[in-house]
């Protein structure tokens, strides 16, 4: 077996101790003891990443034992595999190419690698398919890694939507990938921030999407919209709906291509409002514990991690349910015009540009003519489900097709 030093790490001793830093994940960890007198041994304290085989290993503590580390060199030849095998375990060091690697093995108790905490939070995700980075101080890594954390990583270097945030004079300075900035007090305020800059980021790195104010679940293989005003339980039912065995598409916001004809979305954590954390106690068990964060607009929400999501796209609308929460009443799904469905989706739609193509119409009205359309009230969410379910399970609908096909 040989190993080298992985092709992302760079190493140095700074005041005696030998720091590893791992640029694909952006992690920091300390060589400490032992340890680090056996990576000096093997590729020096400043970049030498030749591969060494287990005989040089040996021939490296042998040395040790020569030049007066007699002591040192006896924990060395004792601890050595466990020492490799820990570096190989946290992706510093791969077995050389046209060799067999070992399997990672997990951390041990050696104390020859610790992760050192880096004072920047620094992630990178996949959002509706766009790679997207996330830079902000380490104070902020708790609320960032509530909406975000359960995404795709990526290390694609190229990301073209980077949202930057520095410690301010009160609060944090935010910056948006076109440069323009602005002053956040809070963490809760941050977050909000965030899912904003991202949605106007990956509109204007394609003209051809169009948002809509919606939830969005896979159901039997197709995609069931929720639409309709802020509070109509949109966000409950989906919340729901994934911790029942649905994928979640978009969490607030829903994306349809134009040219396609395909739809996606931000599948970002749920932000519960107060009324709905009773209702969704059954479903998410650590509710009752979760930070309560208050918005700008003074809402209470806790965001709680979608069970099940996924960034597919689709092309098969199957159902457009428009919600309406009654405390009481009796929860029953209704059909519902197409016509009345397509403006209230417009009525909360934006580009880029604030304006439709036709093109887009034409694109959207064909899939709102094979969707089925519904009404959903209901007073509980257990009533509800097996409703939403049917309404995907119905069949393709059969609206009228826009005028000119």
């Amino acid at each position: 077996m040989r190993y080298e030093p992985s092709a992302s790490v760079e190493w140095l001793v700074l005041d005696r101790q030998m720091l590893v830093f791992q640029e694909a994940d952006q992690k920091l960890f300390g060589l400490h003891g032992s340890g680090a007198v056996l990576w000096e041994a093997l590729w020096g304290d400043c970049g030498d990443r030749r591969p060494v085989s287990r005989e040089q290993v040996r021939s490296a503590v042998a040395k040790l034992a020569r030049s007066g580390c007699s002591s040192r060199a006896s924990e060395i030849r004792a601890c050595a595999d466990t020492f490799l095998a820990e570096w190989h375990g946290a992706g510093l060091i791969t077995s050389a190419a046209g060799m067999t690697a070992a399997p990672p093995t997990p951390l041990t108790s050696s104390g020859a690698v610790a992760r050192l905490r880096l004072k920047k939070h620094r992630a990178s995700h996949v959002v509706a398919g766009c790679p997207v980075s996330i830079e902000a101080p380490a104070s902020l890594s708790a609320s960032i890694g509530r909406v975000f954390g359960h995404l795709e990583g990526t290390q694609d270097l190229s990301t073209d939507i980077r949202l930057i945030l520095r410690p301010g004079h009160t609060g944090y300075l935010a910056e948006a990938p076109d440069g323009e900035t602005v002053t956040l007090a809070t963490p809760s305020e941050v977050v909000v921030w965030l899912k904003v800059a991202l949605l106007e980021a990956i509109l204007a790195r394609d003209p051809g999407l169009v948002a809509f104010h919606a939830a969005g679940v896979e159901l039997d293989g197709g995609l069931v919209l929720l639409a309709g005003r802020s509070g109509a339980g949109k966000s409950t039912l989906a919340a729901a709906l994934t911790a029942t065995g649905c994928p979640l598409v978009g969490e607030d916001v829903v994306l349809f291509h134009a040219g396609s004809a395909l739809f996606g979305g931000m599948a970002l954590s749920f932000a519960a409002k107060t009324g709905s954390w009773t209702a969704l106690d059954p479903y998410f068990a650590d509710i009752g514990r979760l930070p309560v964060h208050v918005r700008p607009d003074g809402k209470s929400v806790k965001y709680l991690t979608p069970v099940r999501f996924g960034g597919d796209v689709h092309e098969h609308l199957r159902a457009i349910v428009v919600p309406h929460f009654e405390p009481g009443a009796v929860t029953e799904l209704a059909p519902l015009c197409r016509v009345s469905t397509l403006i209230d989706l417009l009525d909360e739609a934006r580009n880029a540009h604030y304006h439709l193509s036709g093109p887009a119409f034409r694109a959207l009205a064909r899939a709102v003519a094979k969707a089925n359309t519904f009404r959903l009230t209901y007073s509980s969410l257990a009533a509800a489900l097996p409703l939403l379910k049917a309404a995907s399970a119905t069949g393709v609908g059969s609206g009228t097709r826009p005028a000119g096909e």
